[in-house]
C-alpha cells in the first residue's frame, strides 16, 4: 500500500514515524500492526494536521459511493484500532482529538523525517528512446515471469498461486447487532435478529458457528484486544458485526465478514425491507455468508435457507419479544416469555415457530423446577407436536421434543431419534448437543455421551451452562480429576456458577478431599443467598463431626424448607443415602419418580446410590423408568 498526502516520504508523528510510501507506521525501530484503513485515516489526518478533518470528507475519500461499507462503523473502527496502536486516549488524546459531529484533529507534533530526501517532481515528459527501452524491459520481464510461472522454477507458480487462493473460513461468530433504532427498547430486535442470523447459519454444516450464548457476553463491549481477544475466546476465524434499525414497517440491516486474523473485510452488505419479509431477508444474509466462505451448502440446506415465507409483523415482534424474555431464563423471564408467545399465536394460528418457543419455555420451567414437571413437560410435548405439524423442519421443535420425551416418557431411544433430527437441520445446534449428551448417558453410552458435550461446548464456548456440565458427565462417568479441572475452569469463565459449585463439592467428595469439597459447598451457598450465620454453621458442622455432621446438616435445612435453592429428590435422597438411611431414600425416590421430579440419568449413574444399587426396590425403580438395571 502506498499513501500519498504528505509532501514528505516520512513524517514524524510525535513518537511513531510513519513511511507514506511503504505505508508502515513504526516506533522505537519495531513496525505497528496496523490494517490498511487506519493507516489511510492516519495519512489524511496528518496530511491536515493541526486541522478538523471532518466525517464527511474522511468517507468522501475513503470510503467511495460506489462500493458498500457501513460507513459509521468503518470509521469508528478505523479510529479505535488506530488510537489502540499509538496508545491514545479518547478522553485524555494525545494525538487524535474527537470533535462530536464534526471529525477529528491530529494535535502531535509532525514534522519531516530527518535526513530524508523529499519525493522528487516528475518529469513532465518521456523521452521516445526512454520509452522504447522501458517497453523492451517490459517485455523482458514479462517473458521471464511466464518462463519461471511455465516452469514452476524454484515453486514460483506454487507459491503465486497460494497467494491468490481464496479465503477459506471454518468457523465465525455473529456478534450482537447493534441497535441503531435509536430506542433502547427495540433492543428485542437487534437482539432476536442476532439469534435468528446464527440458526439460520447454523444450518450449514460445513462452518462452526457460534451459539448466541457465547456472542451475548460481547454485546456493547469489547475486550481490550478487540476482535483478536473475541476470536481468541470463541476459537473463530472469523466475525459477523453489523446493525438493525427499524423505521415504521421497514427495516435495515447492515452486515459485515472480517476475518481477524488479517482483519480483512471480505464482505459488506447492507439490506432494506418490509417487516413483513424479515425471515427472507435473515435467509438472504445468511446465503451470501456461506457463499463468502465458500462453504458447502447441501441442496437440503439449499431449500431451508430458500422457504422463509412473509410473516405476520405483528406475530413475529411478539415471538421476537418471547425468545428475548426466554434467554433470560429466570422464572419471570419464562413467564413473560410464554405470554409473548401466546400474543404471536393469537396473531397467527399457524405460526410454529411460536409454539416452538412454547415448547422452549416450558422445558426450562421443568428443568429449573420453576414448574411442577408433572404440567410442565407435558406442555412442552404438546406445543412441540403442534410445531412439528406445522413445520416439521424445525430443527428447535424437535430438540424440543427430544427433551420432553426424556423427561416425561422416559422414551429415550424416541429422544435420541429427535435429537439426530435436530441435528440434521441445525448441524451446529449446540443445545441439541448438549441435552443429547444426558440422553447418552441415560442410554448407558458414556463416550459418546462425553464427545457430545463436549461438541457442544466446542459451539457454545461460554455458556456457563454448558461448562459445568461438562464437569457433571465426566463427574458422572467417574473420572473424577477430570471433572474436577473443567469444574474449575468453567469457574474462572464465571465465578458465580453455582452448579460448577455443586458438581465440583461432589467430585472432591469422591476423591476424599472432604474440606475442598465442603468450602465449595460454602462458596455455593453464600452465592444463593443463605446468611453468613448459615455458612458459618455448616463450617462449624463440619470442624465437630466431619464430612457426615455437613450432610446431616444440609438434609435438616432442606427437609426443613428454608433453604434459598431449589432442592430436588435427587438432592435429598442422595444425603439419605450417603447418611446409611437407605429406606428413606428410596422411599423419597419413588414417590417424587411419580411426578418425574427423579431424573433419569442422575438415577442411574449418580455415585452416592451405589449403596442402594443392589436393593431390588431401587433395580424396580430403574425399571419403572425404562432403564436398565
Amino acid at each position: 500500500m502506498r499513501l500519498t498526502p504528505a509532501s514528505s516520504a516520512q513524517v514524524r508523528v510525535g513518537s511513531f514515524e510513519l513511511d507514506l510510501q511503504a505505508g508502515e507506521l513504526h516506533t522505537k525501530g519495531f513496525k505497528v500492526r496496523l490494517q490498511d484503513q487506519p493507516l489511510e485515516v492516519l495519512a489524511m489526518l496528518v496530511d491536515h494536521a493541526g486541522e478538523v478533518v471532518t466525517r464527511e470528507e474522511l468517507r468522501l475519500k475513503l470510503w467511495p459511493a460506489d462500493t458498500f461499507v457501513d460507513f459509521e462503523h468503518g470509521l469508528n473502527r478505523a479510529i479505535n484500532k488506530l488510537r489502540e496502536a499509538l496508545g491514545d486516549d479518547a478522553a485524555k488524546p494525545r494525538y487524535i482529538e474527537t470533535l462530536p459531529r464534526r471529525g477529528y484533529r491530529l494535535i502531535a507534533q509532525v514534522e519531516s523525517g530527518a535526513g530524508l530526501v523529499p519525493p522528487q517532481p516528475r518529469p513532465q515528459g518521456v523521452p521516445v528512446r526512454s520509452w522504447w527501452v522501458a517497453a523492451l524491459c517490459a517485455g523482458v520481464v514479462v517473458s521471464l515471469l511466464a518462463i519461471l510461472f511455465a516452469l514452476d522454477v524454484g515453486g514460483f507458480r506454487v507459491r503465486l498461486l497460494r497467494r491468490v487462493k481464496p479465503v477459506r473460513i471454518e468457523s465465525l461468530a455473529v456478534l450482537p447487532l447493534a441497535n441503531l433504532s435509536g430506542d433502547p427498547g427495540q433492543d428485542y430486535l437487534a437482539d432476536g435478529m442476532t439469534e435468528e442470523l446464527i440458526t439460520a447459519l447454523a444450518k450449514i454444516g460445513a462452518v462452526r458457528v457460534i451459539s448466541h450464548t457465547s456472542v451475548i457476553w460481547f454485546k456493547g463491549a469489547r475486550p481490550r484486544g478487540g476482535l483478536v481477544e473475541i476470536a481468541r475466546q470463541l476459537k473463530v476465524d472469523a466475525v459477523v458485526e453489523g446493525s438493525v434499525q427499524r423505521y415504521g414497517d421497514r427495516v435495515r440491516v447492515t452486515a459485515q465478514l472480517i476475518e481477524v486474523k488479517t482483519d480483512r473485510h471480505l464482505w459488506a452488505e447492507s439490506y432494506e425491507r418490509d417487516f413483513r419479509d424479515i425471515l427472507a431477508l435473515q435467509a438472504a444474509i445468511a446465503r451470501a455468508i456461506a457463499d463468502e466462505v465458500r462453504a458447502k451448502v447441501t441442496p437440503q440446506q439449499r431449500l431451508q435457507l430458500a422457504s422463509a415465507h412473509p410473516i405476520n409483523p405483528e406475530a413475529h415482534e411478539a415471538y421476537l419479544k418471547g425468545r428475548y424474555c426466554w434467554e433470560m431464563r429466570t422464572r419471570e423471564g419464562l413467564r413473560r416469555s410464554i405470554k409473548y408467545f401466546q400474543q404471536a399465536l393469537e396473531k397467527e394460528p399457524g405460526y410454529a415457530m411460536a409454539h416452538a418457543g412454547l415448547a422452549d419455555s416450558f422445558i426450562v420451567l421443568g428443568d429449573n423446577g420453576f414448574l411442577p414437571a408433572s404440567e410442565a413437560f407435558p406442555r412442552a410435548r404438546e406445543a412441540a407436536l403442534k410445531a412439528l405439524e406445522l413445520d416439521d423442519t424445525l430443527a428447535e421443535a424437535h430438540a424440543a421434543l427430544a427433551s420432553s420425551l426424556y423427561s416425561y416418557k422416559w422414551d429415550y431411544a424416541g429422544a435420541e431419534r429427535e435429537f439426530q433430527r435436530a441435528l440434521e437441520l441445525s448441524p451446529q445446534c449446540a443445545q441439541a448437543y448438549h441435552k443429547r449428551a444426558i440422553n447418552l448417558l441415560a442410554m448407558g453410552r458414556p463416550n459418546e455421551a462425553v464427545s457430545s458435550i463436549k461438541r457442544a461446548r466446542e459451539l457454545d464456548p461460554l455458556s456457563p451452562r454448558i461448562n459445568a456440565n461438562v464437569g457433571l458427565i465426566l463427574y458422572l462417568t467417574r473420572q473424577y480429576d477430570q471433572a474436577i479441572a473443567e469444574l474449575n475452569k468453567s469457574l474462572e469463565l464465571d465465578p458465580g456458577n453455582t452448579a460448577s459449585f455443586s458438581y465440583l463439592s461432589m467430585a472432591y467428595e469422591q476423591k476424599g478431599m472432604d474440606k475442598e469439597a465442603v468450602q465449595a459447598c460454602q462458596k455455593r451457598a453464600a452465592l444463593l443467598g443463605e446468611t453468613p450465620e448459615w455458612v458459618t454453621q455448616f463450617g462449624r458442622a463440619y470442624a465437630t463431626g466431619g464430612i457426615q455432621a455437613t450432610k446431616r446438616f444440609l438434609l435438616e435445612t432442606w427437609k426443613a424448607g428454608t433453604a434459598h435453592e431449589f432442592v430436588t429428590a435427587y438432592d435429598i435422597a442422595r444425603l439419605y443415602a450417603f447418611l446409611g438411611e437407605k429406606d428413606q431414600a428410596l422411599d423419597r425416590l419413588k414417590e417424587d419418580s411419580d411426578q418425574y421430579e427423579v431424573d433419569p440419568c442422575m438415577l442411574r449413574h449418580t455415585p452416592q446410590y451405589d449403596s442402594l444399587r443392589s436393593d431390588p426396590r431401587f433395580q424396580d425403580l430403574l425399571r419403572h423408568m425404562n432403564l436398565r438395571p
